[in-house]
């Protein structure tokens, strides 16, 4: 196909979309109008609205007591103890390292440290 006929099979889709637009237009409008606009349909969307707000509320209350569950705690405290467990082996073998190449490669403690980058508080 040439770029003319393209152009006009695209503007052929447009309008085509366009009449559709307007015919789903008119059909919701009419909808709309026949809807009935009862008392009954006020409290149900009344009573709809207040549910999502009770919703939100104890959303954000149950947020709030997740942070505070014992299991939740017990479960973070234990994560924090393997992490001091394997901070401590990885302590061990900085030091056995650096053990080894003053001991035996004879470097001075302090070209260590500026080799593996390790701070005078370490």
């Amino acid at each position: 196909l040439s770029k003319v006929e393209k152009v006009k099979e695209m503007k052929g889709k447009i309008e085509e979309s366009e009449r559709n637009l307007k015919i789903q237009k008119r059909k919701r409008e009419e909808l709309n109008d026949s809807r009935n606009e009862s008392s009954e349909r006020a409290k149900k969307l009344q009573k709809l609205a207040d549910a999502k707000e009770t919703k939100k509320t104890l959303i954000a209350e149950s947020e709030i007591f997740k942070q505070n569950d014992p299991l939740q705690m017990e479960n973070a405290l234990k994560e924090i103890e393997d992490v001091k467990k394997d901070i401590e082996i990885l302590t061990d073998e900085i030091w056995g390292i650096k053990a080894f190449l003053v001991k035996k490669q004879g470097f001075s403690g302090k070209e260590v440290d500026k080799m593996m980058e390790l701070k005078e508080d370490f």
